[in-house]
């Protein structure tokens, strides 16, 4: 064997190394460029490989089966046929560089194919087949199986999925009713500012549990402080209510009298049944008189000289005391009077006489008219003078003016009517 054969022999063998290596080479580029550049895993079919692998070790087993033909073939002595033979095989030659390069060139158009189709409807398409085989009149003989490499399509790792069963909503704790309570709901006054620090708000539940609720969670409506009286106010939290009836205290904010006789006063009268009339102005602007007050300082039998009294009244509502000062005078206001007896109708026969000084308070609620002595409307003690009985007859009422002179009133005449120099009553009685 001539060492040219020898090495054409070796230099196909290494240019079909090389395009098989070029071959697995374009089919895991194919394969890779499925993945997308995700976290794919690709598996591949352990039965193809091994019958890939076979294909190629047959393909081996061929080539050097037809290597060593041609090593047992005669040598021809011939020259001529010597340089046909080398014509022959070096156009041989140049006939496989060409299959090499357009095998290689359909291979990398294949490839680039593939990588292009590679995202298909299943998430890949299959590799195409290609056949390997060894060029050259040399190879008809050899047969060799074409390797089939087939890619399994990608499949998603499997995870098993356990589902966890949706806990079961908690049933919401719904309140049911308020209990509303408040210490000052009835000390509250008008046109003051209502603090609620007081009051309480407690919440039941359909669990049966109860919470207090802060102030700051429940709305009240209702309240107010701009008119007087009881009123009820609504307390609410979420959609539950309770109501509480509250009021509002009118209180005293001054106060004042009237006494328009108070320089006119009689010696020992009651104040209370003089003309002193004490009022206070409410908050709301209303006025009221009112009757529980004091009056100090005053000496009603003190005549004759001016007094400083001081009058009082305590508002319970807002404990406090309202007072208001001024000056009074009492005068002597003594009646004069003067009892005549007659022992004949005609009153021209004189029994007897006598005079005292009466009680003003005494006839300051009864009018003196002779209808009213004799129809017993006053206690007459006059009418018994000295054991024996006596019927009044005439009656004779004179008032003291300004200057002193008695002048005479008609009767009815009502001795409660203020004077200044007090009166003269004159009373003249027939024997029964």
């Amino acid at each position: 064997m001539k060492w040219g054969t020898v090495l054409k022999q070796k230099w196909k063998e290494s240019i079909l190394l090389f395009a098989i290596m070029l071959l697995v080479m374009g089919l895991s580029y194919a394969g890779l460029s499925g993945w997308k550049r995700t976290p794919h895993l690709y598996e591949y079919d352990k039965t193809a490989q091994a019958k890939q692998e076979k294909q190629m070790e047959l393909a081996q087993q061929g080539e050097e089966r037809q290597n060593g033909k041609e090593q047992k073939q005669p040598q021809k002595k011939n020259t001529k046929n010597n340089n046909n033979t080398d014509r022959k095989e070096q156009d041989t030659d140049q006939k496989d560089d060409q299959n090499t390069s357009d095998s290689d060139r359909k291979r990398q158009g294949t490839d680039g194919d593939r990588s292009m189709r590679g995202d298909g409807e299943d998430g890949g398409s299959d590799l195409p087949q290609q056949s390997v085989m060894p060029t050259g009149p040399e190879q008809t003989d050899a047969p060799v199986d074409t390797p089939t490499y087939t890619r399994v399509p990608a499949r998603m790792p499997t995870v098993a999925h356990t589902q966890t069963p949706e806990p079961k909503p908690t049933p919401k704790d719904e309140v049911v009713s308020l209990a509303c309570t408040w210490s000052d709901k009835d000390e509250l006054l008008y046109g003051e500012k209502i603090a609620t620090d007081g009051m309480k708000v407690v919440a039941t539940y359909r669990s049966g549990d109860t919470k207090e609720i802060a102030e700051k969670d429940y709305t009240v409506r209702g309240l107010n402080n701009n008119s007087v009286g009881k009123h009820t106010m609504t307390i609410a939290y979420g959609d539950v209510e309770c109501r509480l009836s509250y009021t509002i205290n009118n209180y005293t904010k001054s106060l004042d009298y009237s006494w328009p006789t108070k320089d006119q006063c009689y010696e020992g009268e009651d104040i209370e049944d003089a003309s002193l009339s004490v009022k206070v102005k409410m908050a709301d602007g209303t006025t009221k008189t009112v009757t529980q007050y004091t009056v100090s300082g005053i000496n009603s039998y003190l005549t004759n000289e001016p007094q400083n009294f001081k009058i009082s009244y305590k508002d319970t509502v807002i404990n406090k005391t309202f007072s208001a000062t001024g000056s009074c005078t009492f005068h002597s206001r003594k009646i004069s009077i003067h009892c005549y007896y007659y022992s004949d109708a005609e009153m021209t026969k004189l029994v007897d006489s006598h005079s005292y000084n009466g009680d003003y308070d005494y006839f300051s609620d009864e009018r003196i008219s002779l209808r009213a002595f004799t129809n017993g409307d006053l206690d007459d003690d006059d009418a018994t003078y000295k054991k024996k009985k006596y019927t009044l007859k005439e009656v004779k009422v004179e008032e003291a003016d300004g200057s002193g002179n008695l002048v005479s009133k008609s009767l009815p005449y009502l001795v409660k009517e203020r004077f200044f120099d007090g009166i003269s009553l004159t009373k003249k009685y027939v024997v029964s």
